[in-house]
């Protein structure tokens, strides 16, 4: 017996409860620290849009199941390119997961398409993939996404890749220094 939430199956036991990846090991880590003490008001940061296209619901469920309890992400999920642009031109994702065999374009032919949209032209793309040549890796850093990970994942491994790719620079200056982008 299956519960369908949004797009993805989520198996369900006979006792009704929902059963998901354990991810629960990783979210204190990137769980959001306690409130503010001060009695300042402390404004919500705006949180992170994530666009996550696969069309293995597995995936999905788990990436799902990984994203959702961290406070500063708001996941979206699509299963073909013509999906993925109905939700990039809702949603304006900051970051797309972008899996390369897909059944109606291949990840490659999306992430061109996603690099020439005015919605995503800036969004930080990661090729999540089990295609683990150098030869995939360059076709997708040519394609123009910015970074790769390849299936099966760490969970962990890839909430580092978010942070990394979504944290704001401080005080949101950047610097070109030779062939190098620096914070600075």
């Amino acid at each position: 017996m299956s519960r369908c939430i949004g797009r993805i199956q989520h198996p369900v036991s006979h006792d009704h409860q929902r059963t998901s990846p354990k991810v629960l090991d990783i979210v204190p880590k990137y769980a959001p620290q306690g409130g503010q003490k001060s009695g300042a008001t402390m404004q919500a940061a705006p949180k992170k849009k994530i666009l996550i296209i696969d069309d293995d619901e597995r995936i999905l469920a788990l990436l799902v199941a990984t994203l959702e309890p961290v406070a500063e992400y708001a996941v979206f999920t699509a299963m073909s390119g013509n999906e993925a642009f109905t939700l990039a031109r809702q949603h304006k994702p900051d970051l797309v997961l972008l899996d390369i065999m897909m059944p109606d374009k291949d990840g490659y032919d999306i992430c061109r398409d996603l690099r020439r949209s005015p919605f995503t032209a800036n969004a930080k793309i990661i090729m999540l993939t089990a295609m683990a040549q150098e030869s995939d890796k360059l076709r997708s850093m040519q394609a123009g996404a910015d970074d790769y990970l390849t299936k099966p994942f760490s969970p962990t491994k890839l909430l580092e890749l978010l942070e990394k790719w979504l944290a704001d620079p401080p005080n949101g200056r950047l610097c070109l220094s030779a062939s190098k982008l620096l914070v600075s």
